[in-house]
């Protein structure tokens, strides 16, 4: 049976790698950690990656030129034309961390994708994690400004959760996160739909936050899903 999570090494961010490179890598991960080497084509992995083939070609150049992988082509015995490659992963030693599966298949773009992998990888026993910017910045080599606008919208998603900490003193200190599994997050998106109320027509229309309470590990967690359009009735 197979796993259901992907083993991503720690070391992979280490590497500077674009976000299309570290999409392939990690999806090379899912498929193949159990192998030394592998032959897949250019559109089979762009299938799996949900890219384009010249984007993978790109990704799969780079990983070879930073030595996560070694590329060599494969010909066919009569024609001697270029059937496909045939890929070795250099595997990564050192501590790893798990995702599920799942996340390779959800419309999150390369970016959104390596900043969940960012913020999961420096998640503690407990499934907290509290990098601060400058970390996720230099973890994924995207701007300060990019990392805020790709966290909003996994957090507006339900991918991922954010809290502010305040220090006793009053001071911002950094952020909270909590990345949440598929499962999980398809429950706060029945949750939301459930709450909708089909309003008639000419009532007012308004937008509102909904907070919810869940106890994990006897740490209460306050979970901010954003609704942008939820219709109540309106009696004044």
């Amino acid at each position: 049976m197979k796993s259901k999570y992907i083993k991503i090494p720690n070391g992979l961010f280490n590497y500077n790698l674009k976000p299309a490179a570290f999409k392939v890598i990690v999806t090379l991960y899912s498929e193949f950690f159990m192998t030394d080497s592998f032959v897949i084509r250019y559109a089979v992995l762009a299938d799996k990656c949900g890219m384009s083939c010249s984007s993978v070609k790109r990704a799969v150049a780079e990983l070879v030129n930073k030595g996560l992988i070694d590329k060599q082509t494969r010909y066919d015995y009569m024609s001697h034309n270029q059937i496909s490659n045939k890929y070795t992963l250099h595997k990564q030693s050192g501590k790893y961390f798990t995702i599920e599966k799942s996340l390779l298949n959800v419309q999150l773009n390369n970016y959104q994708f390596m900043l969940l992998c960012a913020i999961k990888r420096r998640s503690n026993a407990s499934g907290m994690a509290f990098p601060s910017l400058n970390k996720l910045s230099h973890d994924t080599d995207m701007s300060k400004t990019t990392v805020i606008k790709h966290i909003r919208t996994l957090t507006e998603h339900g991918y991922l959760t954010k809290l502010n900490y305040i220090s006793n003193a009053g001071d911002y200190g950094n952020n909270n996160y909590r990345v949440w599994g598929m499962f999980f997050r398809c429950i706060l998106l029945w949750m939301i739909n459930k709450i909708a109320i089909v309003s008639p027509h000419g009532a007012e229309t308004k937008i509102i936050s909904i907070y919810i309470l869940i106890t994990s590990n006897t740490e209460f967690i306050k979970i901010k899903i954003f609704v942008y359009k939820i219709y109540i009735f309106d009696d004044s």
